[in-house]
């Protein structure tokens, strides 16, 4: 009983121990990388932007890709409806209100987007995890996972390789 007690409590340090270098290699690997190449990017923008924002649209990029690219998105498939019954009224409309039409739906459609992909991940995060995730949900979390860790390399060698050469 105490060897087992003993040989516990080595197992939590051991595991407390590999949590704490994770997150030194990721504080001091990936966002010093991430920062770099934030850095670099903003410099060309005549005008200040906070980086926040640029994790928060960059994050929101990835999750929409991965989330509406799936075929089963029903929002999506509306949206594609009523721009297909636009385009069989489109006699009685003008090609430019046609054009305006569809863009203000796009244009409302990505601010949506961009504004709800948070509530979106956890909410698919949650089903997830109590087993009640529809199979798009899956497949979205598991595209975004998957996209997020595919990024890592990625950022390792523009940070590492490219950036100093440009410079």
């Amino acid at each position: 009983m105490i060897v087992a007690i003993l040989l516990s409590w080595l197992g939590l340090a051991g595991l407390s121990d590999a949590f704490v270098e994770w997150k030194d290699w990721f504080e001091f690997g990936v966002m010093n990388h991430w920062r770099a190449l934030k850095t670099w990017l903003l410099q060309w923008v005549p005008f200040k932007v906070p980086f926040w924002f640029v994790d928060y649209i960059v994050l929101s990029a990835v999750f929409n890709r991965s989330y509406l690219s799936a075929d089963d998105y029903t929002p999506l498939k509306s949206i594609r409806k009523i721009l297909e019954e636009a385009d069989a009224e489109s006699e009685e409309m003008t090609s430019a209100t046609l054009f305006v039409a569809k863009a203000l739906i796009a244009i409302l459609f990505i601010l949506f987007a961009i504004l709800a992909w948070p509530f979106l991940l956890v909410n698919i995060t949650v089903q997830n995890l109590c087993g009640k995730a529809s199979p798009v949900h899956r497949s979205a979390l598991k595209a975004f996972t998957v996209s997020v860790l595919t990024f890592i390399p990625i950022l390792f060698v523009l940070t590492n390789e490219i950036l100093p050469m440009m410079n």
